[in-house]
């Protein structure tokens, strides 16, 4: 544990340049506002909320941190997170995930946690994973989002790359402040994606197709 740890403590600085350079490139976080397509809007906030990066944890691996940048198609800017997952045992890992960023004099805070399960065995892995998640967004004084996901994907190797596809179920509910109105969506997509190594990292982009909402991502992380 305390090699662990130690491994840990010395790739730290590595994510904090890494999270710090995505700051200055990207400048202009997503604000999520009301006055925009409020369905359009409260799908991605879902979606983000329950946003994981599909990297597998290899059998000599148990410890893996993400950083991310997220963002719906029709939405300005960008969303930012940071992810941490652990392997509790070949078959399953727990996961959790967060963001706190500003945004035309708002602030946004989403935190999530969520599991997945490896059928399988250690001799006879299968390429199938089955992901639950749920999260939170609260962007101050405007509304308060729960999300809740389902979803299946199978990897597939090709080349130096490894691919994965697979669909699930988004399903949101959403408390709006200055109104006091509900709010209830589901969102069925398709996800499609790909990782690959990057001086000595894992780089994941990926592709969520949805009932009028396009999310994209792209996922950086290294495991120890």
């Amino acid at each position: 544990m305390n090699e662990v740890l130690f491994k840990l403590t010395q790739y730290v600085p590595r994510y904090t340049i890494l999270l710090f350079s995505g700051s200055l490139i990207f400048s202009q976080w997503s604000s999520f506002s009301l006055n925009n397509n409020i369905q359009s809007t409260f799908k991605y906030g879902g979606l983000l909320a329950t946003h994981d990066s599909p990297f597998d944890i290899r059998n000599d691996r148990r410890i893996g941190i993400i950083a991310s940048l997220s963002k719906e198609i029709s939405n300005d800017g960008f969303s930012p997170s940071i992810e941490s997952k652990i392997k509790i045992s070949c078959n399953l890992s727990i996961k959790g995930r967060m963001a706190n960023f500003s945004s035309d004099k708002r602030a946004i805070q989403m935190y999530g946690w969520g599991l997945t399960l490896k059928p399988g065995s250690m001799e006879e892995p299968s390429q199938w994973r089955i992901l639950f998640d749920s999260g939170r967004i609260n962007s101050n004084a405007q509304f308060r989002l729960s999300a809740m996901s389902v979803s299946v994907i199978r990897f597939y190797k090709w080349n130096n790359f490894q691919l994965h596809s697979g669909f699930g179920t988004n399903m949101i509910d959403v408390f709006t402040y200055n109104s006091s109105d509900n709010y209830d969506f589901q969102t069925n997509f398709i996800n499609l994606g790909l990782s690959t190594k990057l001086l000595g990292l894992t780089l994941s982009p990926q592709v969520l197709i949805g009932s009028k909402i396009n999310f994209i991502s792209i996922s950086i992380g290294d495991f120890f």
